[in-house]
């Protein structure tokens, strides 16, 4: 009986020796893979190889958020819009005058799978919405996908954005840089959020946002609900909040919202004041226009949003609403944002106003 239940104790022991060998084998086996897996923003589960250095950027928020991490030069195919650079409005995007995407190949978009694959990617980052369209170009080109979320509501406080930049921070190995990106967003919101608390005349501002840009169409009367500046700044913003991008609102209707204090992005500046002097006559008993408190701002979105410039129209924003308490450098801080965005290549403001027009001054319409 003795020697029954010796042997099967020595059974036993050899079964974990057995079961330890094949579950430390398994393990190793995973580790020399060098795979991870992500949870991306759209829900999907991907697996991503050790040691990307090669990406294709699709669709609107994509590349300018990998040259925010430092990765530009991991990218070798982007779509067309951010490769026709002959277009009139190219340079509107920040990004665009931060990365020269001369020699990335053109793949078109997310159905051209052989230029996709042809690029020798190990990852493909894509903002498109549907996930089915996600999940067939990672079956169709064997790339591993990871999709974002920049959509037209995603300001600079969104949650969003900081995910975005976390995710890909894992994905390309620029964690730290995102940690750094996303503190600092964090930390300039919060002083500006702080010194607005101090004010006791920003929460009479009724401001508009007018100029603004979607699908090649601008104009004064292209605004949107939802700035976060506006809304960091606890200021109001005059225009109601409409899920989505920037909308068309109507004359009669800035008139009767009768804003003291009119933003243009300067996107579509000319338009823009054509309409303006096309409607003086209508506008001229609003009080931002009686009281000549019109100002342009930095292009907030082309081919999704600029983040940077959200940041560095915060600054000038709170500026002009309430300068006692927003007392300090405007220009040294707006160029404190890009160098913090684009980090060693020296982006100066004149390259911007230089490629996207006046940026954030007084208007004298």
């Amino acid at each position: 009986m003795t020697s029954g239940k010796n042997k099967l104790i020595a059974l036993f022991a050899v079964a974990i020796v057995v079961i330890a060998g094949v579950v430390i084998f398994t393990a190793d086996n995973s580790k020399d893979d060098g795979d991870f897996t992500v949870t991306d923003m759209r829900g999907r589960i991907v697996s991503i190889p050790s040691n990307v250095d090669k990406i294709v950027c699709l669709s609107a928020g994509s590349l300018r958020l990998v040259e925010y991490l430092g990765a530009a030069d991991m990218v070798v195919g982007i779509d067309k819009e951010d490769s026709n650079v002959s277009k009139p409005t190219y340079y509107k995007g920040t990004y665009h005058i931060a990365f020269d995407v001369k020699g990335i190949a053109n793949v078109g978009n997310e159905e051209n799978f052989k230029a996709i694959k042809d690029t020798g990617a190990q990852v493909i980052i894509s903002s498109a919405t549907d996930v089915s369209k996600l999940d067939d170009l990672q079956d169709k080109t064997g790339i591993s996908v990871v999709g974002i979320d920049a959509g037209g509501n995603r300001g600079v406080a969104s949650d969003e954005l900081s995910k975005n930049l976390k995710l890909l921070g894992k994905v390309l190995d620029k964690s730290d840089r995102a940690d750094q990106l996303t503190n600092y967003i964090k930390d300039t919101i919060k002083t500006m959020e702080d010194l607005s608390k101090k004010s006791t005349v920003i929460k009479d501002a009724k401001c508009y946002l007018g100029g603004m840009f979607f699908y090649m169409k601008g104009g004064l009367y292209k605004t949107t609900g939802n700035l976060d500046p506006f809304s960091i700044l606890g200021a109001n913003n005059v225009m109601p909040f409409k899920e989505g991008n920037p909308y068309d609102t109507k004359v009669q209707e800035v008139v009767i919202a009768n804003p003291n204090y009119m933003f243009i992005d300067s996107i579509t500046i000319d338009a823009t004041k054509k309409q303006f002097d096309d409607d003086k006559e209508l506008l001229k008993n609003v009080d931002a226009v009686k009281e000549g408190k019109i100002y342009s701002l930095f292009v907030d979105r082309f081919y999704g949003i600029n983040w940077e410039s959200e940041l560095m129209n915060l600054y000038y924003i709170g500026s002009v609403l309430d300068p006692k308490v927003f007392d300090y450098n405007v220009d040294e801080k707006m160029q404190s944002v890009l160098y913090m965005f684009y980090p060693g290549i020296g982006l100066k403001l004149s390259n911007i106003k230089d490629k996207q027009g006046p940026g954030a001054g007084v208007l004298d319409w």
